[in-house]
């Protein structure tokens, strides 16, 4: 298999979540967090769900928390 480089530039590649599910978002970084400090930040955060409901994607998450794991999950390293 052959690897590609990134070429998106960071703009672009910041773009791209604003339209995902941000709890599955932050699920996923859990996983492919390089280490425990990383995880920690994620899981452990000040940032809560604010519950759920049927079709409720975003698990009641102010547009601010959204922003505030958006850019968690960029920083990952």
């Amino acid at each position: 298999m052959m690897s590609l480089p990134i070429t998106a530039t960071d703009a672009g590649i910041r773009a791209h979540p604003e339209d995902v599910s941000v709890p599955t978002l932050i699920l996923s970084c859990v996983h492919v967090a390089r280490d425990e400090t990383q995880r920690n930040r994620l899981h452990d955060g000040s940032v809560r769900p604010g519950g759920a409901m049927l079709n409720e994607i975003q698990a009641l998450l102010s547009p601010e928390d959204q922003a505030t794991l958006r850019a968690m999950a960029y920083d990952l390293t």
